[in-house]
């Protein structure tokens, strides 16, 4: 009888050790240098260099999803600020494909940044950056929809980079 109750608690106590391993968060602490420009081929010569800091924490939760939580900022400015005081965001995979999530924050109202993409390692990323057009529509289009990738030099990298991440969709990007 005692052997099967300690066979029983190992059991338990490896469980909780893999679940605490598994869903424990990871510190995040990223910069890169990236591109940003405009999809299409008629917006080819479009490019701008950006510095991108990624801080804050990555875990798993119970049902195998990644859930990052932290800032964002572009170019020192913070992606998500209210009333001047910055805010997390947090935006869970895979929303949007296996890595893929919305940027966006929920404070007195809805406000989306984009859809943002990114390899495992968050060495990699591309943002679809959402725009308010002229006739009041806010999203992205693929035909001329500002994108932001890193690491990158380059248009030409940001492209094969963003192609590369987002492999899968139905678009390819010019």
């Amino acid at each position: 009888m005692k052997s099967k109750i300690r066979i029983i608690a190992i059991i338990f106590t490896v469980i909780l050790i893999v679940i605490v391993f598994y869903t424990y968060p990871r510190q995040i602490n990223k910069s890169l240098e990236g591109i940003v420009y405009r999809n299409g081929s008629e917006n080819n010569n479009y490019e701008e260099k950006v510095d991108i800091k990624i801080n804050g924490t990555l875990r798993y939760n119970l049902l195998g999803n990644k859930v990052f939580k932290g800032a964002i900022k572009i170019n020192g400015k913070d992606t998500f600020k209210f009333n001047g005081e910055q805010l997390n965001i947090e935006f869970k995979f895979p929303l949007l494909g296996k890595n893929g999530g919305v940027l966006q924050h929920f404070y007195s109202d809805i406000f989306v940044y984009g859809f943002i993409y990114i390899n495992g390692e968050f060495d990699q990323l591309t943002i679809q950056k959402h725009e308010k057009y002229s006739n009041g529509e806010v999203g992205w289009k693929v035909e001329n929809g500002l994108m932001i990738s890193a690491p990158a030099t380059n248009r030409n990298e940001a492209v094969r980079i963003s192609n590369e991440i987002l492999k899968g969709f139905t678009y390819i990007l010019e």
